[in-house]
């Protein structure tokens, strides 16, 4: 039964070391918070401006923000390559999407910087602001990765839950201890209906890119979601961790 403690406490207590990989992505924090304070006063500086100089600010505006959503993305694509709690397929698919991301982003910085005019100057910002790959494209993005961990997680619990009850049909100490047969049911139960939340999320995801008229408000609720799936994630955690104590005080 050592083995099944070995592999409950992998998911409980992650490796020291992932702080130090995170630590790049605190960098890119940091520039996005520089960027937002240089966003802010291109604006301020637009809307003081004289009409012969507006078109230089207005696009200094654009460059930054588009600069900010490049760090944004850059910033989800580290998390996404960095994470050990992703399967090999959904990393490569999640890092691809990223970096389409940051072609389009690019694509359309280098429209903004062939444009002199203020009028089509301004188009662009209607454009940019109704393109849904800053008001919906990186928010899914992220919680595709949240999902996508959420399922690592779900894999490695559903494959030790699976030893345990194979111990369960054998050991005749265990057959008996209803606190292990109860925790391990509620383990079950869980896992199925995180399951049933992933499914549901993703498929609210597919939704929500399909239809042009999906608003804010779906997105709002699509986070309420993934909170959701968070609290059922750690409740499950921490149902492992219960069973690995009990296992241990019963020398299992």
């Amino acid at each position: 039964m050592s083995y099944l403690k070995k592999q409950i406490s992998k998911i409980i207590f992650p490796s020291i070391f992932l702080v130090f990989l995170l630590l790049p992505s605190l960098v890119l924090l940091a520039d996005e918070s520089a960027l937002e304070a240089e966003i802010q006063q291109a604006l301020n500086s637009y809307r003081k401006a004289t009409i012969d100089q507006k078109s230089s600010y207005l696009k200094l505006f654009l460059n930054k923000f588009l600069e900010s959503r490049l760090v944004a993305v850059a910033r989800v694509k580290l998390e996404i390559q960095n994470t050990r709690r992703i399967g090999g397929s959904d990393k490569e698919e999640l890092i691809s999407e990223a970096d389409n991301l940051l072609a389009t982003i690019k694509q359309k910085n280098k429209k903004v910087e062939e444009i002199g005019d203020l009028e089509n100057l301004k188009k662009e910002v209607e454009d940019i602001y109704n393109l849904k790959i800053f008001a919906q494209a990186l928010p899914s993005l992220y919680i595709k990765l949240i999902v996508a961990r959420t399922n690592y997680e779900l894999a490695k619990a559903t494959l030790i839950l699976g030893n345990l009850e194979q111990k369960l049909n054998t050991d005749e100490a265990l057959k008996t201890n209803t606190l292990v047969i109860e925790k391990t049911n509620d383990a079950k139960a869980l896992i199925n209906e995180t399951k049933q939340k992933t499914d549901s999320i993703l498929l609210d995801l597919q939704k929500l890119a399909e239809n042009k008229e999906k608003t804010a408000t779906d997105l709002a609720n699509l986070k309420t979601k993934v909170r959701e799936l968070k609290i059922n994630e750690n409740r499950l955690l921490e149902l492992l961790k219960v069973l690995a104590q009990i296992l241990q005080k019963s020398n299992y």
